[in-house]
């Protein structure tokens, strides 16, 4: 751990990613608002029947500006990432005399330059099209439910449209900032992980290592996996990379060929549902079946 803590600026990197989420939670809130007034619109052209399951729909201009915005997130998230990966193969690669160094400054740059062209467009691009059409869906059905609850009831338009409204408000913040924050350190562990492994640094990284946050919101799992050190190229990192679990906080470090280390035993615990083997389902979730340490 004393090399993870002169090399990787924890607390910059966890402050700088809190502000980039509180930053695109404020805009999906009122995005989701925006959704909102729209199905009550729609709603209101329609009357209440149960054709409305079928005929709500999010329009489609809504659903690009939610991915806009997480793409735009995750982007600096990747960015973030990718240039702490690179300051801590650089300071590595300080501690070692000058006629031993493996690696130079070009190689590092090739490096990150090679990883913004490849991995990062497709990790973008895929995540912020899944969420917002998660979030998207979500929020349609939930105004689907609340109206065929007043159906049933017998509830006057004007109360169904403010139940509506209270139940995105309800569902926005804690659902939005759950999503943001899981996909945000998604990112930083994904750029972290491709720039340690890509080829360009010649094997320089070794393995690498989890890297958990100890305290009262710390998982079973992520306690357990806090440590593990297994070769950049094992299988286990298809499996164990984080985020393991909702709001997952956990970094990958670098080990390099500088470092003495040897391979931990396999972990026993696996990730929470959704996020084994890389799996990801989606990311709408029912914020009462998870503890408070998952939250």
């Amino acid at each position: 751990m004393q090399r993870a803590i002169k090399r990787v600026d924890f607390a910059v990197i966890e402050n700088r990613a809190t502000a980039l989420e509180s930053g695109a939670i404020g805009r999906l809130i009122d995005l989701v608002k925006d959704i909102g007034r729209d199905l009550i619109t729609q709603t209101e052209a329609r009357g209440l029947t149960t054709a409305l399951a079928d005929e709500l729909k999010v329009k489609s201009s809504l659903k690009s500006k939610i991915r806009t915005i997480v793409h735009a997130v995750l982007k600096d998230a990747w960015n973030l990432g990718q240039e702490h990966a690179r300051r801590e193969v650089e300071k590595a690669l300080a501690l070692t005399a000058p006629e031993t160094k493996l690696l130079n400054r070009d190689k590092i740059v090739l490096a990150a330059k090679s990883l913004t062209e490849q991995a990062a467009e497709l990790f973008l691009e895929q995540r912020s099209y899944q969420i917002a059409g998660d979030v998207a869906e979500n929020i349609r059905k939930r105004t689907v439910t609340t109206i065929f609850n007043g159906i049933k009831n017998s509830w006057p338009l004007a109360d169904m449209v403010s139940r509506i409204s209270e139940d995105l408000d309800s569902y926005s913040i804690p659902q939005l900032n759950t999503i943001v924050r899981t996909t945000t350190f998604e990112a930083i562990n994904e750029a972290r992980y491709n720039f340690f492994s890509t080829p360009e640094l010649g094997g320089f990284v070794e393995a690498l290592e989890y890297s958990a946050i100890l305290d009262g919101r710390t998982t079973d799992l992520c306690r357990e996996l806090d440590g593990h050190i297994h070769p950049a190229d094992s299988e286990v990192w298809q499996t164990y990379r984080p985020p393991n679990h909702f709001n997952c906080r956990s970094l990958l470090i670098a080990v390099t060929a500088l470092d003495t280390w040897q391979e931990s035993d396999a972990p026993e615990l696996l990730p929470a549902e959704g996020f084994f083997h890389r799996e990801k389902k989606s990311l709408i979730i029912d914020t009462k079946k998870y503890t408070q340490s998952d939250l």
